[in-house]
């Protein structure tokens, strides 16, 4: 059974976030449908920022969460017909 999700929460007890988002970029490539990819994070450095978007990641947001800009963030990737995890 295939299921559409808005958005999803993950926490990697076994694969980091690049290697999640690598085994989910791979998963499109065999022709599924783009997945948004919100990486959240407490490395707030400009250099894990763009770590996680050369790695196939669409947005990056850092701990402490700044609640205003986390809604912002999943509602334009929820709302550009995405699917966001």
């Amino acid at each position: 059974m295939c299921r559409s999700w808005s958005c999803v929460f993950l926490q990697m007890p076994v694969m980091d976030g690049y290697e999640t988002c690598k085994a989910l970029r791979d998963i499109e490539n065999q022709g599924m449908p783009h997945i948004s990819i919100i990486a959240l994070t407490a490395n707030a450095m400009a250099s894990d920022e763009q770590k996680c978007l050369d790695a196939g990641m669409d947005a990056f947001l850092t701990k402490p969460i700044n609640q205003e800009y986390m809604v912002q963030i999943i509602l334009g990737t929820v709302s550009s017909g995405t699917q966001s995890v």
